[in-house]
């Protein structure tokens, strides 16, 4: 898949964790910033976000942000959708 992907002409993939957008006037998104702090500029901006957006991990009475397995969760990127009205609610998955 990722062969295919690569291969589409114009299309730039970038494996990183987005921590915010670039906003531009009022609610028109003109691109991201990366956890290393880059800024991509872009006239799209398709936002997938899994499981670990805003991700807590329940252990016994212990409660802590992460992602699975040490990943690291998307704290950032939470604040800012929800800065812009967006609703953030939880997923109980039971793993």
């Amino acid at each position: 898949m990722q062969k295919e992907i690569a291969g589409i002409r114009n299309l730039d993939v970038y494996e990183e964790s987005v921590e915010d957008l670039i906003r531009l006037d009022g609610d028109i998104v003109g691109g991201i910033i990366t956890s290393s702090g880059s800024k991509i500029k872009s006239n799209t901006v398709v936002i997938t976000t899994g499981t670990f957006l805003r991700g807590e991990i329940h252990i016994g009475l212990e409660t802590f942000q992460a992602g699975r397995k040490g990943d690291e969760p998307s704290i950032g990127l939470s604040q800012t959708l929800k800065q812009a009205g967006f609703g953030l609610n939880r997923l109980k998955t039971g793993t």
